[in-house]
């Protein structure tokens, strides 16, 4: 039930508590008064597109915050906790609802004061609010809106036959998944061993070495470049030996001819005597190095040994590209695809044993399913029954309604809802075949329609927040009345909030609401304010009826008005 309801700049509202109970509570106002804010801002709080445009204008931002209170149920608190949010011991569960939108588009999702996603709030907030506006009857439409409808009106025999088809579905996708993991069937299991026989055949063929690659790569560098070494090589001796077509001797020759003279002079001072020493030494080292030269093995180029390195590196790159980005990598590969091979090739019992699980399980679930599509074809008949009844009631005598239940799901197909589709089928006029209602209903008729399904339905109550948005469209004179007595009627079990503009409505609230439109600032402003006494209402009766100021007839017809409706929800 919604508790409480803060606006703060929203559209002409500046900024409005208000205060709801539990029963039927009534917002009238003159047309353009800003009746339609009420209801953008619950879409808003509960998880609406927000649209920057609800800001008030001058404001920077837009807050709206609701205060709901609630039975626990399954599908509540299972969507709680995947939210993050924590709830108290107890039967009720209390909430607060926060969103705020600010002119740069920013949006501040909270429930209980923890951010949320959007699409968190818009969940719970489906759970708490259920709006009746044009929009939303439109879902009627929906063919899997119409199954949930059926559903409903058949009531907990048929969430026991779903428990039970959930519990085979899930027994199912197991096996499912498990048959998987072997292969497959039959024919899918000998394909991928036949597959998996290849990839290791192929891994092994190639007989990869750890470290082969790397020399191989070397040694292709070395080849391509032998020529340049060859040259180097033979250089570097001609300069260290000498050669015949030098013009000059080699290092090492220069070098003793260095030696030869400093020898003479080394007596002559201590300088040349450690320059001696020095040509000395450098004189071992140039012959070490001289002699290292002349014993470099300068590489020979080969085509064909060049064509075999390139063919097995080759094969390395092959490899890695299918099975791997590294050499472990494909080791890896290779010792799963053997593990999955030996799996398969003695998997055959277990396979069977999975086949034969899974094909009782899919036995029972179509037994279950079978039996929710005979209860829903038993139960379709009784919807269709009480829908022509209270259409009558609401001026359609003449309408023809048709719930068709038909199995279209072929016996390997499975489905959480079984194997039946629904859909609805009307016409609102005598010799007219019936259709699906998105073929021939009107505004006005859908309209009427949803009240009648949620007037069927009420003793199936969510505990929503039930709010009707221009349901009285078309309606007037004894429809209103009608109408006004159904909406009491839901009232009773459940919290409803609507929006309306006819009189046989207001005087049947049992809490009403006025909504008028004023200048303040040089600015239009909206405000709601709740009617606390009986000369309150009455006016507002007698304002809607239609009757001009002091007509003394409008004052008894607003109060024969309320009267009737207090008797009404006295016999109730």
């Amino acid at each position: 039930m919604l508790k409480e309801l803060e606006i703060k700049n929203f559209a002409l509202i500046s900024q409005q508590r208000l205060v709801f109970s539990s029963g039927l509570s009534v917002l009238s106002g003159e047309t353009g008064a800003g009746k339609s804010i009420i209801i953008g801002s619950l879409k808003f709080v509960a998880g609406a597109k927000a649209d920057t445009n609800s800001i008030k204008s001058g404001s920077d931002k837009c807050e709206v915050r609701a205060f709901f209170v609630i039975k626990k149920s399954a599908e509540l608190l299972e969507e709680l906790e995947a939210a993050g949010i924590e709830i108290e011991d107890g039967n009720d569960i209390e909430l607060i609802l926060f969103r705020s939108v600010d002119i740069s588009g920013k949006v501040e999702n909270r429930i209980n004061g923890k951010s949320v996603t959007a699409g968190m709030i818009k969940t719970i907030g489906s759970l708490l609010v259920d709006i009746h506006g044009q929009h939303e009857q439109q879902k009627l439409i929906d063919v899997k809106k119409q199954l949930e409808i059926l559903d409903a009106f058949c009531g907990k025999e048929v969430e026991d036959i779903k428990s039970a088809m959930a519990v085979q579905i899930s027994k199912i996708s197991e096996a499912n998944r498990q048959i998987k993991s072997l292969g497959g069937n039959e024919e899918d299991r000998a394909r991928t061993i036949d597959f998996l026989k290849f990839q290791i055949t192929e891994i092994e063929e190639a007989n990869l070495k750890t470290g082969e690659e790397e020399k191989l790569a070397e040694k292709k560098t070395i080849m391509l470049s032998s020529g340049k070494v060859s040259t180097a090589v033979a250089e570097a001796k001609r300069a260290f030996d000498g050669a015949e077509d030098y013009s000059t001797n080699g290092v090492v020759k220069a070098i003793e001819d260095a030696i030869s003279q400093f020898s003479l002079i080394k007596n002559y001072g201590e300088e040349y005597a450690n320059i001696l020493e020095r040509l000395q030494t450098l004189k071992i080292d140039s012959s070490d190095i001289a002699s290292e030269i002349s014993g470099i093995d300068v590489p020979e180029f080969s085509e064909k040994e060049l064509d075999k390195i390139e063919e097995r590196l080759n094969i390395y790159k092959t490899i890695k590209r299918k099975y791997g980005n590294t050499l472990d990598d494909v080791f890896a590969f290779l010792q799963n695809s053997k593990d999955k091979l030996e799996k398969l090739e003695n998997s055959e019992e277990l396979l069977k044993k999975l086949t034969e699980e899974k094909s009782h399980a899919h036995s029972l679930y179509l037994a279950s399913a079978t039996r929710l599509s005979i209860l829903r074809k038993k139960k379709a008949k009784e919807f269709e029954a009480q829908i022509k009844m209270e259409l009558q009631t609401l001026g359609m005598e003449k309408a023809a309604f048709e719930c068709k239940v038909e199995p279209v799901l072929k016996e390997s197909a499975i489905s959480k809802n079984g194997i039946d589709d629904v859909e609805f089928m009307f016409t609102a006029n005598v010799g007219h075949p019936l259709k699906p209602l998105s073929k021939v209903v009107s505004g006005g008729e859908m309209s009427r329609l949803s009240l009648t399904i949620k007037t069927i339905l009420k003793s199936n109550s969510s505990g929503q927040t039930m709010i009707f948005d221009e349901v009285d469209a078309g309606i007037s004179g004894k429809m209103g009345q009608v109408l006004s007595e159904k909406l009491a009627n839901i009232s009773r079990g459940e919290q409803v909030i609507v929006i309306s503009h006819l009189a046989q409505i207001v005087s049947m609230a049992d809490h009403n609401f006025i909504i008028s439109k004023y200048e303040e600032n040089q600015k239009t402003v909206s405000k709601i304010t709740e009617l606390k006494t009986e000369e309150e209402v009455l006016l507002e009766i007698k304002r809607l009826a239609g009757a001009v100021e002091g007509s003394l007839y409008g004052t008894s017809l607003a109060k024969e008005l309320k009267d009737r409706a207090n008797l009404f929800k006295l016999k109730g």
